[in-house]
């Protein structure tokens, strides 16, 4: 496992849990000895680190992209604030 930077905190985790989205707690390594916290986004298939969100997507026909997430995203993606030139549809979008 590579040191993610993407993490999620106890209250996303426990929240997916609720939820039943075992979707997205697929892709995280989940520290029970931490007290739930986990590192996010893993290939749920080889245990690689993926280099993106795999639950951002892009519209069709456009250059836009949205989170199928949006709703129950991370805390990290909650806080994101993309720098002047990111890409700021790819967080704020639905």
């Amino acid at each position: 496992m590579l040191g993610a930077e993407i993490t999620a905190t106890q209250e996303d985790v426990a929240r997916w849990v609720k939820e039943g989205r075992h979707d997205i707690l697929q892709y995280a390594w989940v520290y029970e000895h931490m007290g739930g916290v986990a590192d996010l986004w893993f290939s749920p298939k080889t245990g690689d680190e993926i280099g993106r969100c795999p639950f951002v997507r892009k519209h069709p026909n456009r250059n836009t992209y949205f989170c199928r997430i949006y709703d129950t995203r991370p805390q990290v993606c909650r806080d994101y604030k993309p720098f002047s030139g990111e890409y700021n549809d790819v967080c704020e979008d639905r």
